[in-house]
């Protein structure tokens, strides 16, 4: 009876055979577009956001941080492989200058962030411009990276480091511009080369 009635009329026998199969085609279709869109969204979010920390420790110091117990951190994270750990912190005593045509002139809304080469293994960032900071085991001066939002203080390629209250400031070369995710000016210090200049300062 079934195939009696499917050879009654073909038209229609056709026209439900190709919807039958487009619905299967777009049933494919849309299972397959949103596995890639989701694992596309996920890539942006790792390169915007960068993936967050396994573990992570915060530790509370002065802002004068005694130089062995910065060494003794920067040999402890030593015994980490490439890419596994890193730190960062802040120094409320350190400020930041960019050049002008007036002269330098000190950048009250940055956040600074004193980091070592291992941050980006982490925390991925794509580099837009130039290079991220040195690794610790090769000679470097004192260098910087920059985020997108904080391009706008760097005029000559380099920015200027100083305590606070302190008139001597030191030049810093800024390597690069890498996408972090945010909108805040933010700029990286190399804290391997920043820790040979601060006792000085």
């Amino acid at each position: 009876m079934i195939a009696k009635d499917l050879r009654i009329n073909p038209l229609r026998t056709s026209l439900t055979a190709l919807s039958m199969f487009i619905g299967i085609i777009a049933l494919i279709t849309g299972v397959l577009v949103g596995t890639l869109g989701r694992d596309y969204l996920e890539a942006v979010n790792a390169r915007l956001g960068g993936k967050s920390p396994t573990y992570s420790a915060i530790v509370d110091v002065p802002s004068s941080v005694n130089i062995q117990v910065v060494t003794a951190l920067q040999e402890r994270l030593a015994h980490f492989r490439p890419g596994i750990a890193s730190a960062q912190y802040h120094l409320n005593d350190l400020a930041i200058w960019a050049s002008s045509g007036d002269g330098n002139t000190e950048i009250r809304r940055v956040t600074i962030i004193i980091t070592d080469a291992e941050r980006t293994r982490i925390m991925p960032a794509p580099i837009i411009e130039g290079t991220w900071l040195t690794g610790a085991d090769e000679p470097a001066t004192l260098e910087t990276a920059v985020n997108e939002s904080a391009r706008q203080y760097v005029h000559d390629g380099t920015v200027a480091l100083a305590r606070t209250g302190n008139p001597q400031q030191v030049p810093a070369r800024v390597n690069g511009v890498i996408a972090d995710g945010t909108d805040t000016p933010t700029i990286y210090v190399n804290a391997t080369t920043l820790q040979r200049y601060w006792p000085q300062a």
